[in-house]
């Protein structure tokens, strides 16, 4: 964390990549969650979700490139003893302001209830619902102390909103890094597309002799 600040802001002078609805900038983002016992395999996508539903906050904007730090570090503390890689990360439900689909119907979403999270589909696109649907799944009585919240919908895509659905957004895996102490090993992605191959590095490769190798 200490060095991808120090390379990113001093080295290579970059801006931030993340910017928060919360008003702060980042480069890279740490995923916090309450451990669910229900996911024995978890995928990104879904720790990467249930972060951003716990921390209830959203991105202002799609990054250039997005780091997350996964809930797995330590040698006495693993939240998860793994975790699966999504190599395609939909991020359109934690972008601020951007065009969502009901989760029911599919049209355009006004309102969002983070309480039916995992109750009408899964993930964050199971909180969005236009304002026919949000009325009729909160007849429920299960669902009638919920708070829906109205989210914003960008006037230039209400105008067409009735011509095409929200586009999904996504981000492309390209690189995964697990370090140990001193130790590490990556995955890099060589190259754009799902045919590009992938390339494994190892920092101690060159060792021999030693304990472990």
């Amino acid at each position: 964390e200490e060095f991808l600040n120090s390379l990113l802001a001093q080295i290579l002078k970059a801006e931030p990549f993340l910017k928060l609805s919360s008003g702060q900038e980042a480069y890279h983002y740490q995923l916090f969650m309450e451990k669910d016992d229900g996911l024995t395999l978890p995928t990104v996508q879904q720790l990467f979700e249930q972060s951003f539903l716990t921390s209830d906050i959203k991105l202002k904007e799609v990054p250039s490139c997005l780091i997350i730090q996964m809930p797995r570090f330590g040698k006495n503390y693993k939240m998860y003893p793994r975790i699966l890689p999504s190599q395609l990360l939909d991020v359109t439900d934690i972008i601020e302001n951007s065009p969502r689909q009901c989760t029911v119907c599919g049209k355009v979403a006004k309102w969002e209830c983070k309480q039916c999270f995992g109750e009408c589909g899964e993930g964050l696109e199971s909180i969005a619902f236009c304002t026919v649907c949000v009325e009729k799944v909160h007849c429920h009585s299960r669902r009638a102390s919920h708070s829906p919240k109205q989210i914003s919908v960008l006037q230039d895509f209400s105008i067409m909103a009735d011509h095409c659905q929200p586009p999904r957004l996504y981000m492309e895996l390209f690189a995964v890094i697990c370090i140990e102490t001193s130790h590490y090993v990556a995955f890099v992605k060589c190259g754009a597309g799902h045919e590009a191959p992938w390339c494994f590095f190892d920092s101690m490769a060159d060792r021999k002799g030693e304990q472990n190798g």
